[in-house]
């Protein structure tokens, strides 16, 4: 899916908000992007490798409003927008991240990727993390707005 496409507030796949045949109704959008770099609200183009600008740009850039860096997003990697009211659950951001982490995190564990975990200080769950809390590799980062939650090689 193309990623302006797939966020657009008119798109019935919109991350921003609920598929109109939903309703209010929670729900959880899985999203393959043609190839495509997302930058946080934070973020500089001084972190990309290749002018956005140029026509010789190897990918779209999109600012989103989540935070962190530079990420990519490309066919094979899923990206997962979770779409629900806190309110309806326990109204606390932080405690929503560290749900999700933890889905991940069991998730990456019964496919077999080793050493899921987290890394202390960096939201997300990650791969190849040291049994002291440590970590490397790819990671999986939990974004809330238009970000989403990408498995592959973004971190956090």
């Amino acid at each position: 899916v193309c990623y302006s496409s797939s966020t657009s507030s008119s798109s019935s796949a919109s991350p921003r908000h609920a598929p109109p045949s939903l309703g209010a109704r929670d729900c959880l959008l899985l999203v393959q992007h043609l190839p495509v770099v997302t930058m946080g609200t934070g973020s500089t183009v001084d972190n990309l490798k290749f002018d956005p600008d140029s026509p010789d740009a190897p990918f779209p850039v999109h600012r989103t409003e989540r935070g962190g860096e530079a990420t990519y997003h490309g066919p094979g990697q899923l990206v997962v927008y979770p779409i629900l009211n806190l309110q309806d659950h326990t109204p606390d951001l932080h405690w929503y991240m560290r749900c999700l982490e933890e889905v991940a995190i069991i998730a990456m564990r019964e496919l077999g990727v080793a050493g899921a975990g987290r890394v202390e200080g960096l939201t997300g769950a990650w791969a190849n993390c040291k049994e002291d809390g440590g970590g490397g590799g790819g990671g999986v980062g939990n974004r809330v707005g238009d970000g989403g939650s990408g498995g592959g090689g973004e971190g956090g």
